[in-house]
């Protein structure tokens, strides 16, 4: 009962992340229409944009959410272009360059003045929505580190969406410690929203 409940109630969830992506040319048009409230995100704004690249799935989205957290994400100001960039010295005059690399398909694009780029910097509350959005890619990662992270913010901030991933990931977790860790999660997230009924021990 409790799996059908759940399944009801959070079905992009269970599809987020894992669902066919969009290719790197249809993403890039989807952030270009999304630029403004990339580039001036606020906790209050934020919600939407998180839902439709949540939806949209795919590694490209997940890279693009876990730069835009960490403050990788830059654009050019010229023409609203999402970029990372790293540092390449100064030219003759003394100005800072930089090479600049598409930040959805990740081709280099060559060097630029570092003037010419604008660093996308999320707020604390802002990060905190993308950390969460992340957490169910992050529980399926092969990479236990990632993993790790994603039961963090979940301890941090678990929400009714997370219980189904938590879910699955419980089920197939090697690692005990961890393993151990997400039950406690679960158990804590199910016991917040009174409206699930937990599980028995053998789904758990």
């Amino acid at each position: 009962m409790t799996r059908i409940l759940i399944i009801v109630m959070f079905p992009l969830l269970i599809l987020s992340f894992a669902q066919p992506s969009f290719s790197s040319d249809n993403f890039e048009s989807f952030v270009a229409q999304k630029a403004k409230l990339i580039q001036k995100s606020s906790s209050k704004t934020v919600d939407p944009v998180l839902q439709e690249i949540q939806e949209i799935g795919g590694e490209i989205a997940a890279e693009f959410l876990q730069n835009w957290k960490d403050k990788k994400l830059y654009y050019i100001k010229s023409n609203g272009r999402f970029v990372l960039v790293e540092p390449a010295g100064k030219d003759d005059e003394g100005k800072k360059l930089t090479v600049v690399f598409d930040a959805i398909s990740g081709k280099q694009l060559g060097k630029m003045l570092a003037k010419t780029l604008r660093q996308i910097k999320p707020n604390s509350g802002v990060r905190a929505k993308i950390a969460s959005t992340l957490v169910p890619v992050q529980l399926a990662s092969r990479n236990l580190k990632v993993r790790y992270e994603g039961v963090k913010t979940l301890i941090r901030d678990i929400r009714p969406s997370h219980l189904q991933p938590l879910q699955n990931a419980i089920q197939i977790e090697s690692d005990q410690n961890l393993k151990q860790r997400m039950q406690q999660a679960y158990v804590f997230g199910a016991v917040s929203y009174t409206h699930l009924t937990l599980p028995t021990n053998r789904e758990v």
